[in-house]
């Protein structure tokens, strides 16, 4: 197996890290806890190759999530145009809220992000190729990205733990981004496994 598609395993304590199977001084630098804080329990979103092209989408379930939230929130608002009870208007209030909450999440939180083989790049949303690629949150090279890295990150929902895991680029100077963040572990590994054989680049795991 090359050393380019190998997983390689970096056991953490709160000292060091200790990596059995690579040396790279990179992955002694960079941050090794959680880039995105919280998570969910299912999986929240989902990947799609196209030939050369990978896509990561908001899953059907975030979808089906965040169409609660927001009904919710105009089913308030209805209950509440319709009333004359004291004190409506915080039903009003909170129903609002719930609806543009909601709303904004399904169409301006997550944008498709994509990773294109062909012209060498990744960006969300809609690629600009007049602008730099100085915001690498927005849009960036393919070639400056250095690994993947899975973190897993223990949270409580309730009385329930559960774990949430994401995944991560690396950059060579120790900047990372947010690329997937859910319960899903096996779904989770597959897609940096998918994603790490289109760019060419080692997966750091830590979990």
């Amino acid at each position: 197996m090359s050393n380019v598609n190998r997983v390689q395993h970096i056991n953490i304590n709160r000292f060091e890290i200790k990596s059995a199977d690579t040396d790279d001084p990179v992955s002694k630098r960079i941050s090794w806890n959680p880039l995105a804080l919280g998570g969910c329990k299912y999986k929240a979103q989902t990947m799609t190759v196209l030939g050369d092209t990978i896509e990561i989408k908001e899953s059907t379930s975030s979808k089906l999530m965040l169409a609660v939230f927001w009904i919710t929130g105009l089913v308030l608002c209805y209950f509440a145009s319709q009333s004359d009870f004291e004190g409506w208007w915080i039903t009003m209030f909170i129903g609002v809220v719930f609806t543009v909450v909601g709303l904004a999440a399904t169409f301006l939180f997550f944008e498709t992000l994509t990773f294109d083989k062909a012209q060498g790049v990744y960006f969300r949303g809609q690629y600009e190729p007049e602008k730099t690629f100085v915001n690498r949150q927005k849009q960036g090279r393919l070639a400056d990205i250095y690994a993947l890295q899975i973190l897993s990150e223990h949270l409580h929902s309730g009385v329930s733990p559960f774990i949430s895991y994401e995944l991560n680029l690396v950059f060579e100077n120790g900047e990372r981004l947010n690329v997937m963040d859910h319960g899903d572990l096996s779904a989770l590994e597959d897609s940096a496994m998918r994603l790490a054989e289109l760019i060419h680049v080692p997966i750091w795991k830590a979990y």
